[in-house]
């Protein structure tokens, strides 16, 4: 029996002064220790639990060593209801650890006196969960193996804390005793950091998967513990099914299924901030490739459209969502059961990546450039396709193929069984067939390129009557001089920007493997491949302007566009040019730099192909200069031979008559000479007296063009002239271009050039 007296020697002084007085006196004893005191601040309290109070640990260990100290003593418990405390309590409270293991080896120790509980306003500890507080684990290990405790000293917190510090040693013991009861697996903290995170967060999180395999397998796990989400911290907004997820525990996973335990609510967790921000459990799945188990909680339907809607935040691929990474995976049977059960919306396949280097590529470009025309297919005839997605394109800067999109892959692999699908639901715009690659081999080209390249006119023409090809995407033409397409497109191999390019039949006038097109836009293609009627509706259209016909990279390679007219003699499309107001002076004036027609211009050509009357329609529209008459062949046999020298040649005298009455001939241009071919070192001067043009002669005098002397030594050389020197001149071999012998009246008809050979496709001079 305890003994409460009603006068304690140590009610009205310190307990610990009077203890160390009777210590020195040697008068204490056990029974002194043990009396309660009835009132006053110490009601109810014994000297033992007093100094435990006023931490006078020092003083408690001299007693023990003294053996004043008694279980009884240790036992009693603060009277007050709300404070059941005992010594033993308060020891651990104040991580007195060597005094309680000194108690303990003393026999002191009891299972009862560990009952002791502080409960507070929002949470209770007894003594185990204040030594598992202090990390204490190894004493908890020793009470656990000298068997002091039992089910009931095992509260939450306790359990808890061994989760939380990665005792699994102790937390495997407890679960072999049966100390852990269901609701402690998904019970966690109200308040502070670890609001959220249960005994399986902190087993997933420390790799314990045996524990947590067992506690699945024991019962003790539910669907509702699983979905307990983390309140704070960078884990926020994740559950224990996302820390799965992650940490890639597949096994575990694989069993909360078999069980029956997971639900499309646990799989809609993501975390809300950090470099995981928005990624949820099934993203993991993916990114793990975890094919197989995706495919079972397919065929569970626990996919929601809200599951595939969420987008990771952070991350290498910034914003995109399951259904984006799933197709960059190849996971296509995957992405056709997700459309079959309805669960794909117009929403998910818009998105695209907002940083590296994959910027701009939506769900449908990235199909595209996989090849994955069936499913495309497929989402097109399920009205999933908007004319947002087709904007999806390469948009990082430094990536190849830069500005590459959804059309321009579909006419690369020749798909336009699907393009045409599109265009009759109004898909498309513009500015899908104007978008122009900016780097890699096709760099310059855009989807209206590509398929007059291929020789899809038929196409090209319905799209420009549409409108959704406009003139200035006919501009077109690649950058990259020495880009080979024949060799690109003929390679089945060859891998460009993650797509395999389909076998293509590549149309006739392209099969030229050194035949090089940069610099070539659309029109050149059109008039090259026999597109002629295109080019004339184009002109009807008014969709050409001047720089069609002449780009400005077509100063040293023969690529423009009017030239390849002129030397393929579709003077008819030069007419309508001309009709549309499209040819202007400066077109009739350009002439190439280098090559085979080095010198000529437009005005040349058409004179040199007999082309009169377009003449003088350019004249009549005033459109003629002096210095486009002075064009002439910088090589071959019309050297040095200009426009004004061929008129006269072909004897068309009225028209030089015409440019002399409009102050379009010049001195320089009836003295300049041949260098080469018929009428070597002759000048169109020379060839006016030799065809006996008078008349000619004595006008330009008239007008100045030839001064007095010239003109006396004309007439002299006229008076003198004999049929034998004229006979000598017209023997003369024929020139390289088969010129026949003139005899003095004028030239006979020309063998060559050869004008009429109007079915080939190029000009030989290419």
């Amino acid at each position: 029996m305890v003994k409460i007296s009603s006068s304690p020697w140590w009610r009205f002084a310190s307990p610990a002064s009077c203890i160390r007085q009777k210590l020195l006196a040697n008068e204490l004893t056990a029974a002194d220790l043990e009396s309660i005191a009835p009132e006053g601040p110490f009601c109810g309290r014994n000297a033992i639990l007093t100094l435990a109070c006023f931490h006078e640990l020092e003083l408690l260990e001299i007693l023990l060593d003294k053996g004043l100290v008694t279980q009884s003593q240790l036992a009693l418990r603060d009277p007050r209801p709300e404070n059941a405390i005992n010594t033993i309590w308060l020891l651990a409270n104040q991580n007195a650890i060597a005094l309680l293991k000194k108690i303990k080896n003393a026999g002191l120790l009891t299972a009862e006196q560990l009952k002791a509980v502080f409960k507070g306003k929002s949470r209770s500890w007894n003594v185990l969960s204040l030594l598992g507080h202090y990390k204490h684990f190894d004493f908890i290990n020793e009470l656990l193996d000298e068997n002091f405790i039992t089910a009931e000293l095992v509260a939450f917190d306790l359990v808890w804390l061994l989760a939380k510090f990665a005792q699994e040693e102790l937390l495997r013991k407890f679960l072999d005793n049966d100390f852990i009861p269901r609701e402690y697996v998904g019970a966690h903290p109200s308040k502070g950091e670890d609001t959220g995170k249960t005994l399986l967060w902190f087993l997933c999180e420390h790799g314990f998967m045996a524990l947590f395999n067992r506690l699945i397998s024991s019962g003790l796990v539910t669907s509702s513990s699983l979905e307990v989400r983390v309140k704070q911290g960078p884990d926020e907004g994740a559950n224990v099914v996302l820390g799965l997820a992650r940490y890639r525990e597949i096994e575990s996973l694989t069993l909360l299924e078999q069980k029956g335990l997971l639900t499309s609510t646990q799989l809609t967790a993501c975390y809300q901030n950090g470099p995981e921000a928005g990624a949820n459990v099934i993203l993991y799945l993916f990114y793990s490739e975890q094919f197989d188990f995706i495919q079972t909680l397919l065929k569970k339907r626990l996919f929601t459209q809200e599951i595939l809607a969420q987008a990771a935040e952070g991350g290498t691929d910034c914003s995109v969502n399951i259904v984006w990474l799933g197709i960059s995976l190849h996971f296509y049977d995957v992405f056709l059961e997700l459309i079959l059960q309805g669960l794909i919306n117009s929403s998910h396949l818009s998105v695209s990546p907002t940083q590296g280097d994959q910027i701009g590529v939506n769900s449908l470009m990235l199909l595209a450039q996989n090849g994955c025309w069936d499913l495309i297919e497929i989402l097109h005839k399920q009205r999933l396709l908007t004319t947002e997605h087709f904007n999806g394109h390469y948009g990082a800067e430094d990536v190849e193929h830069k500005g590459m999109n959804v059309v321009f892959l579909l006419i690369l692999n020749k798909q336009l069984t699907l393009l045409e699908a599109f265009l009759g639901d109004d898909l498309l715009l513009p500015e899908h067939f104007g978008q122009l690659v900016e780097n890699g081999e096709f760099a310059g080209t855009n989807a209206a390129w590509m398929l007059a390249f291929f020789g899809e006119f038929v196409l090209l023409h319905r799209l420009i009557k549409k409108r959704l090809i406009l003139a200035e995407h006919l501009l077109a033409s690649p950058t990259v001089e020495t880009t080979r397409f024949f060799d690109i497109l003929s390679n089945r191999q060859k891998l460009l920007c993650g797509f395999k390019l389909r076998s293509a039949k590549i149309p006739k006038p392209m099969n030229n493997p050194i035949r090089e097109f940069a610099g070539k836009n659309v029109l050149w293609l059109t008039e090259s491949t026999g597109g002629a009627g295109l080019v004339s509706s184009l002109i009807g259209q008014s969709l050409i302007t001047p720089a069609h016909l002449w780009p400005a990279s077509a100063d040293l390679t023969l690529t423009a566009p009017l030239m390849l007219f002129a030397n393929n003699q579709r003077f008819t499309l030069i007419d309508k040019l001309l009709e549309s107001g499209v040819l202007n002076a400066d077109l009739l004036n350009y002439s190439y730099t280098s090559g085979p027609d080095a010198g000529k211009n437009l005005v040349w050509l058409i004179i040199f192909h007999k082309q009169f009357d377009l003449l003088k329609k350019v004249l009549t529209r005033n459109l003629l200069r002096c210095d486009q008459l002075a064009a002439c062949s910088n090589t071959g046999g019309y050297t040095g031979k200009n426009c004004v020298w061929l008129l006269i040649f072909f004897k068309q005298f009225d028209l030089v008559s015409d440019l002399l009455a409009a102050d379009l001939l010049s001195e320089e241009l009836l003295h300049a000479k041949a260098r080469q071919g018929q009428y070597t070192g002759r000048s169109a001067l020379d060839l006016l007296t030799i065809f006996h043009q008078d008349n000619l002669i004595l006008q330009c005098r008239n007008v100045e063009l030839i001064d007095e002397e010239t003109y006396q030594s004309l007439l002299r050389k006229k008076r003198t002239s004999t049929n034998t020197a004229i006979e000598a001149v017209q023997n003369k071999e024929t020139s390289s271009f088969g010129f026949r012998i003139f005899d003095a009246t004028g030239p006979h008809e020309e063998k060559a050039p050869d004008t009429a050979h109007k079915s080939r496709v190029l000009s030989t001079k290419y």
